[in-house]
């Protein structure tokens, strides 16, 4: 889900010159859910971020597997809810 969400994520955080950093472990394990609801939350942690902070910012994605649980985290430093 993650990668197939990046090059949109990437297309708005190039426009306004935003680094985005993604840590990914290739060994991840797998999520048992409902795929379309997983790719919305990704999307919104994500999109979120990319249209709200500030140019020459940055964002770091990190995606890992911590015992038995697969843990997405999101690091920025835009202005947040």
């Amino acid at each position: 889900v993650l990668r197939e969400l990046l090059p949109s994520i990437r297309a708005t955080t190039e426009k306004k010159r935003v680094s985005l950093i993604v840590h990914e472990m290739e060994n991840v394990g797998v999520i048992n859910g409902d795929a379309i609801r997983v790719s919305q939350v990704m999307w919104n942690i994500l999109s979120n971020p990319a249209k709200f902070t500030c140019e020459g910012g940055e964002i770091d994605v990190r995606l890992e597997q911590r015992e038995n649980a697969v843990v997405f985290t999101e690091h920025d430093k835009g202005f947040g809810i």
